[in-house]
């Protein structure tokens, strides 16, 4: 089926401030009617080649990145694939995915000195707040155990499945003078 779209684009700075198609018209816009079916995509559509090395239940897979991976990792441990997801929980930046990635491969744990306490709340600015706790403990003891599974999860894994989104990157302030 296909539909009407009324598409009006602006020619000229002032708006009337009645409405009516004259005066539209007047004010220097363009109007114009477009047939537009209802199936019609608004988005860029690809098709990727298929996979040399298609997914299967013997591999090991690490999703890390946007609510994307998230998704994706609940369908395929659903379905019973061995798979780690978001051990830093969400994020969209490239560079916060590239420190998770540097983390996983040291292995190194947290330690309280990399955390922020924040109205009562402990946390890592490396990590999505559900690892936020009432504790410094209680934070590290969520991060680092995470982090060794997956650091662990990494080493094994036959498949990384890295998930961007649009982000805002931010400097603290003492990062930003001690890289100066």
């Amino acid at each position: 089926m296909r539909c009407a779209v009324l598409v009006i684009m602006k020619m000229a700075l002032m708006i009337p401030t009645s409405t009516g198609m004259q005066q539209v018209q007047r004010a220097g816009y363009v109007a114009q009617r477009l047939m537009v079916s209802r199936t019609a995509s608004f988005r860029t559509e690809i098709q990727p080649p298929r996979s040399t090395r298609p997914l299967c239940h013997s591999d090991r897979s690490l999703l890390i990145g946007s609510c994307f991976s998230e998704n994706m990792g609940a369908i395929l441990q659903r379905l019973k694939f061995p798979t780690t997801v978001n051990p830093f929980g969400i994020s969209y930046h490239p560079v916060a995915l590239g420190r998770c990635l540097e983390r996983l491969a040291s292995a190194k744990p947290y330690t309280q000195e990399e955390l922020q306490e924040v109205d009562g709340m402990w946390l890592s600015f490396d990590h999505h707040s559900r690892f936020n706790a009432p504790t410094a403990e209680e934070c590290l003891v969520g991060i680092n155990s995470e982090l060794a599974t997956a650091a662990e999860e990494l080493r094994h894994a036959t498949h990384l499945f890295l998930t961007l989104g649009t982000a805002w990157g931010y400097t603290l302030p003492m990062e930003a003078s001690s890289k100066e």
